[in-house]
């Protein structure tokens, strides 16, 4: 098992003043990491990856046991769209806009929109979509077993 460090930093000088912050957040019992970087096309959405109660493959993400993902958009000028897909049966799903550069975290199993909460086991997979070109993303994700 490992510790996964992560850090935040944000740092920007204005009219002479300094604003920022770091923030240090450390994630125990990790015993398995995934990297990779997944081409995203602009005509149709694409799996980045799924979720199960048990892990069928690479693919992957095992219910209650992923204590950190990380999707990055690596396109320098367009824009991904996120799509947490939460019944594809219905394709239900929230989306999230990833402008050129950005990140998405998700660092508990748990997210509140409203009055509703969203578990990652209500999840059923995470699908991307570029905007005007083909665009490239990278994901992390960091479990427990």
């Amino acid at each position: 098992m490992s510790t996964l460090t992560t850090k935040i930093k944000e740092s920007v000088t204005l009219n002479g003043n300094s604003f920022g912050n770091e923030q240090t957040k450390t994630h125990a019992s990790i015993t398995t990491v995934r990297q990779d970087v997944i081409d995203v096309d602009s005509g149709s959405s694409t799996e980045l990856f799924n979720f199960a109660a048990a892990r069928a493959g690479m693919g992957t993400v095992q219910d209650a046991k992923s204590k950190y993902i990380r999707i990055t958009n690596l396109d320098s000028s367009n824009f991904v769209t996120i799509n947490l897909m939460l019944d594809l049966s219905t394709d239900e799903f929230s989306s999230i806009v990833l402008p050129a550069g950005a990140s998405f975290l998700i660092t508990k199993d748990t997210m509140k929109t409203g009055s509703l909460t969203t578990s990652l086991t209500q999840l059923d997979a995470i699908h991307a979509k570029a905007d005007t070109a083909d665009c490239q993303v990278e994901i992390i994700i960091a479990e427990i077993n």
